[in-house]
C-alpha cells in the first residue's frame, strides 16, 4: 500500500491520534434556521459558478463489538456525473464518540493511505495539491459528530472509494448497550448574534443548495448496508433495533452477525442496535495497552444495584420544550405525548414549571406550581395547544430555566426536550455551566436523528443523564423510565485511590455521578509498569460503597488487539481539551495545551 504517489495526495486533518489536528476553522458560512435533513449527509460541487449536489453512490458500514467496545469501518463510494473535473465537499455524520484512526482512498488502480498532519499544514498541503491539479482528499471534523470530506480534482466518470476506520465505546443505557450509527446530518440553526469568542469552534460548513443535479432525481433507495458482528465469547440475552428491521445470523464459529433485513436502505434515520449481556459485567474492570509510546488504560465503573433512593426531598421540575420549526409534526407530537405521561408521575410535594422556546422563551405560567391534580390538568391542556415554528434560540430557553431563583427547600431538575439542531452548541454549553448552580440538567432527545453531541454534553455538564425518544416509542413507557432517572444518581462523590500505580493524563478529570443501568470509563496513561490494588469509593443511598480492583500495568508490547484502548484515550483527551476551551472551570489547562486545542 502506498502512502504517497506522484499524482495523488491524500491528507487527513483529524484529532483521533494527534491533538494538534483537532480543529480546522471552516470558511463556509453557517446556515441560519435550516429546515431540512440531508440523507446520509450531502456532497456538493461548484461548476461554472453554480452549486450542484451529487448523491453518494453507496455506503457500507461494518462493525465488530467486543464487550462495550466497537470497531467500525465506513466505506463510501463517490462519483462525478459532470463532464469536467470538479472540487467537491461531502458533509456526513459519525458517532460523537468515534476515534478515527485510519483512512484510505482508492482512485482507479491507486490505493493511498492517509497522512495525519497538524491542521494548518494539512489545509495548506491540500490547497497546494488542488492548485496543481492532483487528486486530493481532506477530512475535517466540524463537530465530534459532523465531518466534511473535501475532494479535489474529481475526474468525470471516475469512482472514488474512501474508507474510514474508528473505534468507540458503546454506552450502557437502562442495562443494555446501545450502538448508534448516525446516518443523517440534521440542520443547524445559528443565531446571528452568537459569541465571537467561540466562533473558532462553531463555524460550520455551508449546507448545500440542491440545484442542477438534484438529489431527488438521483437518489436511490438502496444507499446503505450495515453489518454488525458480536464476538462469540459474549453471552448475549437480547439483540434488538428500535430503528430498523434486522436479521440475526449465528455463524459456524459462534459469531453473531446482525444485518439490515432489507439488505440496503435509504439513510434517512440513525441506526440503533441494543444488546444485553446474559450476565452483568463486574462493577469495575481494567483494560490496558502498551507500545513504543508508553502505556494506556481504560477503567470501567458500574454503579451498585439495589440502592434505595431518597424520595422525600421536594423537587422543582423545569420542563423546557423546543417548539422551533424543526420540531414541527411528529417530534412535537412525541413531546406532547411524553409530557402528558411524565407530568402524572410527579410527587405531591414537587413543584414544576414549563418553558417553551423558539425565537423567544416563555413560561406557561410565571411562578412554579405544586403538582396537584388541577395544576397537572391545566399544564396538560397548555402542552396540547403548543405549536411549532421559528428559530431555535436555545440560549433563551437555558436562561429562562436557570435564572429564576430556586424554590426554597427544593432541588432543581431541568429537563430539555429537543432535537438539538443548533450550530452554537459551545455557546449554549458555556451558558449552562455559568448558570447551573446546584441544578441538574437532563436531556431528552426527540426524533430519529438528533444532535447527540449537544445532548450528551448538556447532561455531562449538568450532572444529569441523557435519554432518547424515537418517534415510534411508547410515550407511557418512556415517561415511566424517565421518571426513574429523575430519582437521581445511585453513586455520587466517586473517587479513586490508585495505590502503588502511577497513572497520568486521566480523563475525565472529575468523575461524574453514576445513574442506574449505566457505566463510565476512566481513560489514562502510565509510564511505570506495575501491579496494585485500585480502590473506588463513592456514596450510594447515603452509605459509602467501596469496590476493589486488582490493577496490572504491563511493561511489554501488548499488540494491535488492544490498540483501541489507546485510541479511546485520545478521543477522551480531546473531549477534555475541548471543554477546557469553552468552560471556565477547566482553567487547569496550561498555555501550551490551550495552543494545542487551537
Amino acid at each position: 500500500m502506498k502512502s504517497l504517489v506522484l499524482h495523488v495526495l491524500f491528507i487527513v486533518a483529524l484529532a483521533a491520534l494527534l491533538l494538534l489536528a483537532f480543529i480546522i476553522p471552516t470558511q463556509g458560512l453557517a446556515q441560519t434556521g435550516a429546515e431540512f435533513q440531508e440523507p446520509g449527509g450531502s456532497m456538493e460541487a461548484v461548476i461554472g459558478g453554480q452549486r450542484i449536489d451529487f448523491p453518494v453512490l453507496h455506503t457500507d458500514i461494518e462493525a465488530s463489538i467486543q464487550g462495550d467496545t466497537a470497531t467500525v469501518k465506513v466505506t463510501q463510494v463517490f462519483a462525478n456525473p459532470a463532464q469536467e473535473p470538479v472540487h467537491a465537499r461531502y458533509l456526513f455524520p459519525l458517532n460523537e464518540r468515534a476515534a478515527v484512526h485510519a483512512m484510505t482512498m482508492v482512485v482507479g488502480n491507486e490505493r493511498i493511505q492517509a497522512v495525519i498532519m497538524e491542521s494548518r499544514q494539512a489545509q495548506e498541503t491540500f490547497e497546494q495539491a488542488k492548485e496543481e491539479g492532483r487528486a486530493a482528499s481532506l477530512l475535517t471534523q466540524q463537530r465530534p459528530n459532523m465531518f466534511t470530506q473535501d475532494l479535489a480534482n474529481l475526474m468525470p466518470g471516475n469512482e472514488v472509494t474512501v474508507t474510514l476506520e474508528y473505534v468507540q465505546s458503546v454506552p450502557r443505557r437502562d442495562n443494555a448497550y446501545e450502538l448508534v450509527v448516525p446516518l443523517v446530518v440534521g440542520p443547524r440553526y445559528v443565531p446571528q448574534d452568537r459569541d465571537p469568542q467561540l466562533q473558532e469552534l462553531e463555524d460550520l460548513p455551508d449546507y448545500p443548495g440542491v440545484t442542477g443535479l438534484t438529489l431527488s432525481e438521483e437518489l436511490t433507495q438502496e444507499r446503505v448496508a450495515i453489518s454488525v458482528d458480536l464476538e462469540a465469547d459474549m453471552e448475549i440475552a437480547l439483540i434488538e433495533s428500535p430503528s430498523h428491521a434486522i436479521q440475526e445470523d449465528i455463524l459456524e464459529n459462534g459469531l453473531r452477525r446482525v444485518t439490515l433485513a432489507q439488505g440496503r436502505v435509504i439513510d434517512n434515520k440513525d441506526f440503533v442496535l441494543r444488546y444485553q449481556l446474559a450476565s452483568s459485567l463486574v462493577q469495575a474492570g481494567l483494560l490496558t495497552h502498551h507500545d513504543e509510546r508508553g502505556g494506556f488504560f481504560s477503567l470501567l465503573i458500574e454503579p451498585p444495584s439495589g440502592v434505595e433512593m431518597d424520595q422525600t426531598t421536594p423537587r422543582e421540575l423545569v420542563f423546557v420544550i423546543d417548539t422551533s420549526g424543526s420540531m414541527d409534526g411528529q417530534p412535537l407530537d412525541a413531546c406532547k405525548a411524553f409530557m402528558r405521561q411524565c407530568l402524572q408521575t410527579m410527587r405531591p410535594n414537587d413543584v414544576f414549571r414549563i418553558v417553551r422556546f423558539a425565537n423567544q422563551a416563555r413560561d406557561i405560567w410565571v411562578d412554579p406550581k405544586y403538582a396537584t391534580t388541577s395544576n397537572i390538568n391545566q399544564a396538560i391542556s397548555a402542552v396540547n395547544n403548543l405549536q411549532a415554528g421559528g428559530g431555535t434560540e436555545m440560549r433563551a430557553g437555558v436562561l429562562r430555566a436557570l435564572e429564576p431563583p430556586v424554590t426554597p427547600g427544593t432541588v432543581r431538575l431541568v429537563v430539555f426536550l429537543t432535537d438539538g439542531y443548533i450550530g452554537n452548541e459551545y455557546e449554549v454549553l458555556r451558558l449552562i455551566n455559568e448558570n447551573l448552580g446546584q441544578a441538574r440538567i437532563f436531556s431528552l432527545g426527540v426524533g430519529t436523528s438528533v444532535n447527540r453531541f449537544l445532548l450528551e454534553e448538556m447532561s455531562a455538564i449538568g450532572r444529569g443523564r441523557t435519554r432518547y425518544i424515537d418517534l415510534d416509542d411508547n410515550a407511557h413507557d418512556a415517561a415511566v423510565a424517565f421518571a426513574r432517572t429523575l430519582e437521581g444518581p445511585v453513586l455520587t462523590d466517586i473517587s479513586i485511590d490508585w495505590g502503588a500505580l502511577e497513572p497520568f493524563q486521566i480523563s475525565p478529570p472529575t468523575i461524574p455521578d453514576l445513574f442506574a443501568g449505566e457505566s463510565i470509563r476512566i481513560q489514562g496513561r502510565y509510564s511505570t509498569p506495575g501491579q496494585g490494588t485500585i480502590i473506588i469509593k463513592g456514596m450510594a443511598g447515603g452509605n459509602q460503597a467501596v469496590v476493589k480492583v486488582l490493577g496490572y500495568f504491563p511493561p511489554g508490547d501488548t499488540g494491535s488487539e488492544t490498540q483501541s484502548v489507546a485510541l479511546m484515550w485520545a478521543r477522551a483527551r480531546i473531549e477534555t481539551f475541548t471543554r477546557a476551551f469553552y468552560l471556565p472551570h477547566y482553567a487547569w489547562v496550561d498555555v501550551d495545551q490551550q495552543e494545542q486545542i487551537r
